[in-house]
This record gives structure tokens, sequence and C-alpha cells, in this order.
């Protein structure tokens, strides 16, 4: 293969990787809503028999959870899907998904969601601290 070929190749993956949980949120959803849930174990088989790889039905709720959640948002189309969660879990997230729209980075939106978290849901966010490197890290129940 060309360089050009290569660089092609590429971009249609990097494109695809941040829009393949999305779509299939959608997917997943327009299931739901019409054949219902439970129909999600046999297309999750239906999926992996078809194209080889395999999504399980609670992947697919959790991808369609999302999808519903923020799909009224218009949120750019390679915000990385771990940021779509946090920001579908919020109670309040018009102030993040503007941070999103304003050009803010993923990693300082993400950091500002945990903040906010543990201030409302102090039970739920516990901080580790590692004997080896004295690193703190972040865990969310």
């Amino acid at each position: 293969m060309s360089l050009e070929e290569l660089i092609v190749e590429a971009s249609t993956v990097l494109g695809n990787f941040e829009t393949i949980q999305r779509t299939l949120g959608r997917i997943s959803a327009e299931v739901m809503d019409t054949y219902g849930w439970n129909v999600l174990v046999d297309f999750s088989k239906s999926i992996e028999e078809n194209g080889g790889l395999r999504r399980s039905p609670s992947t697919l709720r959790n991808y369609a959870w999302t999808y519903k959640k923020i799909k009224e948002f218009d949120l750019p189309d390679d915000l990385p899907f771990a940021l779509c969660q946090n920001i579908a879990g919020l109670t309040n997230p018009e102030p993040f998904v503007a941070m999103v729209k304003e050009g803010h980075s993923s990693a300082e939106i993400r950091k500002l969601i945990l903040e906010q978290r543990k201030k409302e849901h102090p039970e739920r966010v516990k901080e580790i601290i590692c004997s080896l490197c004295g690193g703190k890290f972040i865990l969310e129940k």
C-alpha cells in the first residue's frame, strides 16, 4: 500500500473509532424502542454471527442509555465515548455540554465532572494512594 492509502485507511479507522459506540447506541436504542429490551440478547448474537465481534446485551443497553441521554445535545462526533457517558450520568449536564462546545479538553471536563460528583456523592468516590509511587487515583462506585 502507498503512504496515501495508509493515511486514508488510518483516517477511516480513527473516524470510526469514536463513533462505533455512539452508532451502536443509536441502533440499540431503536431496537429496544421498537422490539423491546429483551430482544437485545438475540440482537447481540446476530451481530456476532454477522460481523464476528461480540457486544454483550448489557453493553448494548449501556450504549443505548448513553445515546438517549446525549442525543439532544448535538455533541461532536469525535468526543470520547467515556466523556459522553460521564455527561449522560449527570443531573445537570448543560454546563459541561457548553464546555465541550467551547472547545475545552475532554480531560479537563472529566476532571471537573469528577470534582462535582465528589461534592454531590462523596460516598461514591474513593481516593487511593499508591504505596509504591505515591500517585493518587480516584475510584468511582
